[in-house]
């Protein structure tokens, strides 16, 4: 008994030992969180990686015990290298990759879901949360964001159009515009005609009367000389690089080249215009961390350190100043007077749709191409297309067909033709009143007017000019 009793209280005070050790060491990881080594990769060169090294100062300034190593991949080999060095159990506690690599990465079990409770929601644009959510889960914090908006030359016009009238307007008087008519660079005008993506149920819904007459739209806009229509970027971009033309829509991403190639005080940035029904809705995408399963919890918590601190006001602030990249913090304030360029994007992300990480949008980009294409080319109508496009993406997912707008056909065809002899300012509005009618039916119904000179007595005696 008395052995069983010494026994009993030897291992007694082997796991009460064991409990003080194990409370000890606790304490230690709790102290060392601030203390160790994080490992990122990531694929920013140049210019870019300088800024980023610049706030990792900053932060080693606050932690001085934790080092941070960074290394740079191309952006063909991140993906790849952290894929292999994962799956052996090796590699990075986080980087910084491609909100569209999520799925692979999630579906290889390599990073890490986010409790959306232990993160400051207020320091993430709320749109651009929805970017890394996948499969009900959020994957990933987003760094930047990234959109399109209306570059303009500075040298060659100080009054950015804010409706697509006055983008006609200007390209009838003069005004060079480069619109890339890819879709998903595209994609921006359907908002603008009052049409979306999808509904509340998933479904693809553009046989709704926005995609169309967007199509339609841009047919009439292709017909103007001033207009230059391409799915080519790189062309585009060329053009606005070289000056020879006013306008282009392009994505942030291309800010500081195009301010490299023109100076920084001749690119102007301002939202994209609206059209008849609402404002422009570009794609909105984001620039994610990733955390590593591979890390233990210690090291990632260290992790989330950096992340953490990366997003604050101060450091998304610097980050945009010299990168150019659009803050994910909408409490970081840009200053007009010294990035007027990024706080013209930061305006744009207020319309901005977020790209979802479903399979039935990029199916409907994917196939969205051809629609353009074919619409543009005059091969089919844009109404017809966009009643192709949404059976197409929605059958392919087993999803509950839409029914088309009750006007999206537009059977009756029509033309209106005006003849007036006002003057030059009262003539772009009836230009415009003509637009605004022909956008509810714009494959249907055709508008033109011609201006007379008031002397003309001949079309008087047949057709009153003030008619």
């Amino acid at each position: 008994e008395d052995g069983m009793r010494g026994r009993i209280g030897a291992g007694f005070l082997t796991v009460l030992l064991f409990l003080l050790l194990l409370g000890c060491n606790s304490d230690m990881q709790a102290d060392d969180i601030q203390d160790g080594r994080i490992l990122l990769w990531h694929t920013w060169t140049g210019a870019d990686e300088a800024a980023l090294n610049d706030l990792l100062a900053n932060f080693n300034e606050v932690y001085p015990q934790i080092q941070v190593i960074s290394i740079s991949y191309t952006a063909e080999d991140l993906k790849a290298a952290f894929v292999e060095a994962a799956t052996r159990g090796l590699g990075p506690d986080i980087i910084i990759g491609s909100q569209l690599w999520t799925p692979e990465l999630v579906e290889a079990n390599l990073i890490h879901t986010i409790d959306e409770a232990q993160i400051d929601g207020a320091a993430y644009l709320a749109p651009a949360l929805d970017t890394l959510r996948y499969q009900g889960q959020l994957y990933g914090l987003p760094l930047a964001l990234n959109t399109s908006a209306l570059y303009y030359n500075k040298n060659q016009t100080d009054d950015p159009p804010e409706t697509l009238d006055d983008l006609l307007e200007q390209a009838i008087e003069g005004q060079k515009v480069a619109v890339n008519s890819d879709f998903e660079a595209a994609f921006w005008g359907i908002q603008a005609f009052g049409g979306k993506l999808l509904d509340d149920d998933g479904r693809i819904v553009l046989n709704q009367g926005g995609f169309a007459n967007w199509l339609a739209w841009l047919i009439e806009a292709a017909n103007i000389p001033n207009i230059i229509i391409s799915k080519d970027e790189r062309v585009l971009n060329d053009l606005f690089a070289q000056g020879e033309v006013s306008y282009y829509v392009g994505q942030s991403s291309e800010l500081l080249a195009l301010q490299e190639a023109l100076g920084q005080e001749s690119v102007g940035v301002s939202p994209l215009p609206s059209g008849p029904n609402d404002a422009a809705g570009p794609f909105l995408t984001s620039e994610p961390i990733f955390f590593s399963n591979d890390s233990s919890p210690a090291q990632t918590e260290r992790a989330m350190l950096l992340v953490d601190f990366l997003g604050n006001v101060e450091q998304q602030r610097q980050l945009a100043q010299v990168t150019g990249r659009i803050p994910a913090n909408p409490q970081a304030r840009i200053d007009r007077r010294i990035s007027p360029a990024v706080a013209g994007f930061v305006d744009q992300t207020k319309t901005a749709i977020p790209m979802l990480l479903l399979p039935q949008i990029f199916s409907a980009i994917e196939q969205g191409q051809e629609s353009y294409l074919q619409a543009l080319q005059g091969l089919v109508a844009p109404g017809e297309a966009a009643l192709a496009l949404t059976a197409a993406v929605n059958t392919s997912y087993d999803l509950e067909p839409v029914a088309a707008a009750s006007d999206l056909l537009c059977d009756a065809k029509a033309s209106v033709d005006v003849w007036h002899a006002w003057p030059e300012d009262e003539a772009r509005l009836l230009q415009r009143i003509g637009r605004d009618y022909t956008s509810r039916c714009p494959q249907a119904v055709s508008y033109t007017h011609l201006t007379l000179p008031t002397t003309c007595t001949p079309c008087r005696s047949r057709w009153s000019p003030y008619h």
